[in-house]
């Protein structure tokens, strides 16, 4: 992933460097030119023109709760909508600024992307968590063109790929739903949850022990950075209206988009049932989205169940908080892939003075 992300910054420093270098050439040779007074002539005026968008995307997610731990493993059947507007400023004949507001959702489920026949998924199938996420974003991006427009907008090119990189903000919630019962062990008695089946908000509970005094674990914040890259292909429709499609992954730089990152806590060490119960979800008889039966017999025949009545790793610490009882992978930060379909206008004087040109 960080190959990946040094690889795609770089092709953009360097375009951006050679359209620099590129311009700088054409300034000292048109200077000559009595009729010429710089780079401002040469685009400049109505050559600049400004554009506002609308888009749908889809939201794809990569982290802990995914079908299998490499970069691009995603579960398709968790992609969920999300919908967006930009303002876009053309600055030069490759070049644009933009700036992008949107707002959509992941989601992923263990019991739905992990099979209990697969060797390696089925420790997710027995973990058994859930979530889904809100993500409201600002966004602040360089559009690059791999096809130079000189003129006005009227003379863009029919078809022309694209790269772009920024940075972003967003504000997230990682929330999950409640089951009907807590269960302590496999012998105890279920306790009731009196909020079942409401979605609730896992960072205020705690799940890894970030409210605890056992363990180093500091709360994540809701307000996260993220950095954009990707690559798109613009259509122009008409004289004022392009289509585009981008294909883009927000690089993360935290791990609890999920609300899954380090190690399982000594479920004691928590202040509440429902604090226990959406940390370690491992013995619920039923899938709680679904209703569907969970195979906790088939569990048991490669699971161990510990002196506690709970599968042996899955949230039955000992005393030892430094133990290692991972519930999630620290290693590897979230990542979220969106696929975009825009639409976007040319406003602006430029576009009423495009007759004179």
């Amino acid at each position: 992933m960080r190959k990946l992300f040094l690889l795609l910054v770089a092709f953009f420093l360097v375009a951006l460097a050679y359209d620099s270098a590129e311009a700088q050439i054409n300034r000292r040779n048109n200077r000559r030119m009595a009729n010429f007074r710089g780079f401002k002539t040469k685009f400049g005026g109505s050559r600049r023109y400004i554009s506002l968008g609308f888009n749908v995307n889809a939201l794809n997610y990569f982290g802990d709760i995914a079908p299998a731990s490499n970069f691009a493993s995603t579960d398709i059947s968790f992609t969920r909508p999300g919908i967006g507007i930009n303002a876009s400023l053309r600055l030069g004949p490759q070049f644009t600024i933009r700036t992008d507001l949107m707002y959509g959702r992941i989601s992923s489920s263990d019991y739905e992307s992990a099979d209990i026949n697969d060797a390696t998924a089925r420790y997710r199938y027995v973990r058994n968590l859930s979530f889904r996420n809100d993500i409201k974003e600002f966004a602040a991006l360089a559009v690059f063109d791999f096809k130079e427009n000189s003129g006005t907008f009227a003379s863009r090119a029919e078809f022309t790929p694209y790269v772009f990189g920024g940075v972003s903000v967003f504000h997230h919630d990682p929330k999950a739903q409640v089951p009907d019962f807590y269960y302590p062990s496999l012998t105890a008695s279920p306790q009731p949850l009196a909020n079942a089946g409401d979605w609730v908000s896992l960072k205020d509970l705690g799940t890894e022990g970030q409210y605890s005094d056992q363990y180093a674990v500091e709360p994540y914040s809701n307000f996260q950075l993220a950095v954009p890259v990707g690559l798109g292909f613009r259509f122009v429709a008409n004289q004022a209206i392009d289509f585009s499609v981008e294909f883009a992954y927000r690089f993360l730089f935290f791990d609890y988009i999920d609300d899954v990152s380090g190690n399982y806590v000594n479920l004691n060490d928590l202040d509440s049932d429902l604090a226990r119960a959406m940390s370690d979800r491992s013995l619920e008889p039923t899938d709680v989205r679904s209703g569907d039966s969970r195979n906790l017999e088939r569990v048991q025949e490669f699971i161990r169940v510990d002196d506690n009545g709970r599968f042996a790793g899955y949230g039955s610490v000992p005393e030892r908080a430094d133990l290692e009882n991972p519930r999630g992978d620290a290693d590897d930060n979230d990542a979220i892939f969106i696929t975009r379909i825009q639409i976007q206008y040319i406003i602006g004087a430029s576009f009423r003075r495009a007759k004179y040109r």
